[in-house]
């Protein structure tokens, strides 16, 4: 009986320590969601304004077109989220760029991940915690 009491006591104590987690999760969550979105719409615009500039200067494009293409170039770069901005910006090469955002990707999409099961975590203990709750009453 004692054992089955500790381990009742161990469940309530990680429910406690995930309980009083429980809101900085959700918000990490959310925040790490919204952040892989931005990356992602920004880090697309900006790849196909560099190759857009690439094309037009490898087909010998108008002064006109190049310089309206640099400047959709320079807009896109700049909606790039700072924590990235400067690695991103110092790959010269699309291909490189391409790798690089892919790898990027999937440790934000790790990130998420990894949230989304302690998330899940939580909520199983919740439920485990109030049927253990419901028990001793």
């Amino acid at each position: 009986a004692g054992a089955l009491i500790g381990a009742g006591g161990a469940v309530e104590a990680l429910w406690h320590l995930f309980n009083d987690k429980g809101p900085e999760l959700e918000k990490a969550l959310e925040s790490i969601k919204q952040s892989s979105t931005e990356f992602n719409n920004s880090t697309q615009k900006y790849l196909n304004a560099s190759q857009k500039l690439d094309e037009a200067i490898k087909n010998q494009a108008s002064a006109k077109d190049i310089n309206r293409l640099n400047e959709e170039l320079v807009n896109s770069a700049s909606e790039l989220p700072a924590a990235y901005r400067a690695q991103l910006l110092a790959i010269t090469d699309n291909t490189e760029l391409q790798q690089e955002i892919n790898k990027i990707q999937k440790e934000l999409n790790d990130k998420t991940k990894n949230l989304e099961f302690l998330s899940q975590s939580q909520t199983a203990l919740d439920d485990e915690y109030g049927l253990m709750g419901s028990i001793g009453e």
